[in-house]
């Protein structure tokens, strides 16, 4: 399961590379198979978001949405002690704990009000939250009197859309390499194309059109 966590190997790669392992070492052990492996996963999902965490005056949250899936969006939770954030460095996945997980087609503010009392009962005080300016949660953590900061990600986002959004030198070029992808899409010079351009949340992905830029 290690290899699962650590890696970004599939559940048949982990399992296939339990079978090499196996016919490489003297040790003999039962190999596991693709789905053992995803129930043990879910399995540890689970106790990750429902075992008790220390009730404190000092929990910060970071809160979002995951892109729609079928009809449905996922409402995640994440959360970490403000005394053990190391303010010298940016946050890592390994720092912050999910608190809660919802799954929902329709979210407003007074529904995401209810889920964070709920789990200001079950932790004690949230100190603030980060996270984007979306009408819902914004309503929620106001509705909830938590204060809200704006994750710096979105904030730099939204900086560039307002310097690149009407500019027409920056609309030329993004035109121009539409018009690459196009041209070289399944050709022999397919691996010179540039980077996709996102539909959504474009003005978070200017860095890799830039590097390509650069580069080419």
């Amino acid at each position: 399961m290690a290899m699962k966590l650590r890696t970004s190997a599939s559940f048949r790669a982990v399992a296939t590379s339990s079978h090499i392992i196996q016919e490489y070492h003297t040790a003999s052990f039962q190999t596991a198979a693709p789905s053992t492996i995803l129930w043990w996963i879910r399995k540890l999902g689970y106790h990750a978001v429902t075992r008790p965490h220390p009730r404190a005056d000092d929990w910060v949250i970071l809160l979002d949405h995951t892109v729609k899936i079928g009809a449905d969006k996922l409402f995640v939770i994440m959360g970490i002690r403000e005394r053990s954030m190391d303010f010298t460095r940016p946050l890592r996945y390994e720092d912050v704990t999910p608190l809660w997980m919802s799954v929902g087609s329709h979210w407003n503010g007074p529904f995401i009000r209810d889920i964070l009392l709920l789990l200001q009962q079950r932790l004690g005080r949230i100190k603030y939250a980060v996270g984007d300016y979306g009408s819902d949660i914004r309503k929620g953590l106001r509705l909830a009197g938590i204060a809200h900061v704006h994750d710096v990600t979105h904030r730099i986002a939204l900086t560039l859309k307002t310097l690149y959004a009407d500019d027409a030198t920056f609309q030329t070029i993004m035109q121009r390499l539409a018009r690459i992808r196009r041209r070289f899409w399944l050709s022999v010079a397919g691996h010179l194309f540039p980077p996709g351009q996102r539909t959504t949340s474009r003005y978070h992905n200017l860095r890799p059109l830039a590097e390509y830029g650069r580069q080419m």
